[in-house]
């Protein structure tokens, strides 16, 4: 009996089609020879103990070779323990590696058949949580909460159970009873490291930062081993805890926490060592990436400019194309009016694959840098550029209409603040500067009319901010100079 085990092994074990060839052989055989229940059970147990290419488990192939041995020795003994027992495993593998290979509705399939059969002593150990961890990669959020509150109402698998249903409930956006279904898992365990940080990440997703943070230090503080996988939990986690402090302006201390990680990683404190495994160097310096860019930040917001400059070198160093050091060093050099600098690292970031919001952040700057060391002729080009792709883009059209009134093409100014008043006919700027290219051309009582056309919104004056009492200035003093001087264009800009 043996030697058909073997020929399938041989023959190949990804072809279902080899293993129902056989299973008829061995029926074909058990008829001629009276096959006991023993023996099905044998050439079952011996199916589901041949491994294959190094995997320590039986393949899809002999799962399915094993199950029907099973099944056949069911229907002499209904009642098998054994039989029973074996068929249960001989699922739970089934499922296993029918999810490695991503079939991911069959692995479901074969995890159901296990749970429906005959309970046992340890025959359904395990076959919830699988089930769960395959429902997870087809985002089967909905039906995993009502699986895990069933095995919650029995009392089977509860710790997992509440594991699972908290992960869909976050994937759900349901973070308020995420926090209360991990708050029932700490309730049992209370040191339980990954209930917390993912406590911590749905409170973090309420805003809740106050109360996120210390929920990571309890994170942090319950972590046991050294091994890679805790070390990439503890840099996970300390990450998180960063972007909470960094949303709540705690910079002095997010520097601290990242100065402190930083002086544990040896891609920071010498030279590139392979000495290390691969991934762990690899590892090191991502974390390495993600403190440099938080201390950056802090930095910057501390208004710590060169300080900033320096520790975004430090990232380029180690990764050359990183957006995020490009951008806030050349904000930090923008404001230290090294505007050449700032406009080099803006084009580095602007070559990279950045995504909307990035770019037009980014564009912004560089205009603004453009403008301030008085390079119209280009900023003008940037800014059609960008309008070839999105003519609405308000940014731009600001910036255009400001380098056209620089340059004295006051007519095409003019037009380029009339498409903004288009798209956002209060703008008080473009509304403004406006009315100041008509001064410039002498066109007073169109300048007046589109002085009042803001004024409007505040006819009172009664609460006049710096900008409305600046216009409503610019217009009596257009209107005492033509009525001392009704026949003559008098400039008034200033």
């Amino acid at each position: 009996m043996s030697s058909d085990v073997d020929a399938i092994r041989a023959d190949g074990l990804d072809d279902s089609s080899k293993s129902s060839r056989t299973v008829r052989q061995w029926f074909a055989q058990a008829e001629t020879n009276q096959w006991t229940v023993q023996q099905w059970l044998d050439q079952a147990n011996r199916a589901l103990t041949t491994a294959d290419h190094g995997d320590p488990f039986p393949s899809i192939t002999m799962c399915e070779v094993a199950i029907e041995a099973y099944d056949a020795a069911l229907q002499m003994a209904p009642g098998n323990s054994e039989a029973l027992d074996g068929k249960a495993y001989a699922l739970s593998v089934l499922g296993c590696q029918l999810s490695s290979s991503e079939r991911y509705e069959e692995a479901i399939s074969a995890f159901d058949q296990a749970l429906q059969l005959p309970p046992g002593s340890n025959r359904r150990t395990g076959l919830l949580p699988r089930k769960w961890s395959v429902m997870e990669k087809l985002e089967q959020y909905k039906a995993i909460i009502v699986s895990c509150d069933q095995a919650l109402a029995t009392k089977h698998d509860n710790d997992q159970a509440l594991v699972y249903k908290s992960v869909a409930l976050y994937q759900l956006w349901q973070y308020e009873a995420a926090i209360a279904t991990h708050d029932q898992l700490l309730e049992t365990h209370p040191r339980d490291h990954i209930a917390l940080a993912n406590k911590g990440a749905a409170l973090e997703q309420l805003g809740r930062y106050e109360e996120a943070i210390p929920v990571y230090d309890q994170a942090l503080q319950c972590v046991c081993g050294v091994s890679d996988k805790s070390l990439a939990f503890s840099r996970q986690t300390l990450s998180r805890k960063w972007f909470a402090m960094q949303k709540l302006e705690q910079y002095e201390a997010l520097i601290s926490s990242c100065d402190h990680a930083l002086a544990t990683i040896p891609v920071i404190n010498k030279p590139y060592s392979y000495r290390a495994a691969a991934d762990r160097a690899l590892a090191d310096k991502e974390f390495a990436r993600d403190a440099l860019e938080h201390r950056a930040v802090a930095l910057h917001e501390l208004e710590q400019y060169e300080a900033a400059i320096a520790t975004c070198d430090q990232i380029l160093e180690l990764h050359p194309y990183n957006s995020i050091a490009l951008i806030v060093k050349g904000i930090a050099s923008g404001q230290l009016k090294r505007y050449e600098d700032a406009i080099v690292s803006y084009d580095q970031a602007l070559q990279l694959l950045l995504d909307d919001k990035s770019k037009t952040l980014t564009l912004s700057y560089k205009w603004f840098a453009m403008q301030e060391l008085e390079q119209y002729e280009a900023l003008l080009s940037s800014c059609d550029q960008a309008l070839a792709t999105n003519p609405d883009n308000n940014e731009a059209l600001s910036y255009k209409a400001r380098s056209l009134y620089q340059l004295e093409q006051y007519e095409a100014a003019i037009a380029t603040y009339d498409q903004i008043l288009e798209i956002h006919p209060c703008q008080f700027d473009a509304i403004s500067k406006k009315g100041m290219v008509l001064e410039r051309l002498g066109r007073y009582e169109d300048a007046i009319a589109s002085y009042d056309r803001l004024l409007a919104v505040n006819p009172s004056g009664d609460q006049d901010t710096e900008e409305t009492e600046m216009i409503r200035t610019r217009k009596e003093m257009i209107l005492k100079a033509l009525e001392l001087n009704p026949g003559e264009a008098t400039n008034l800009d200033t």
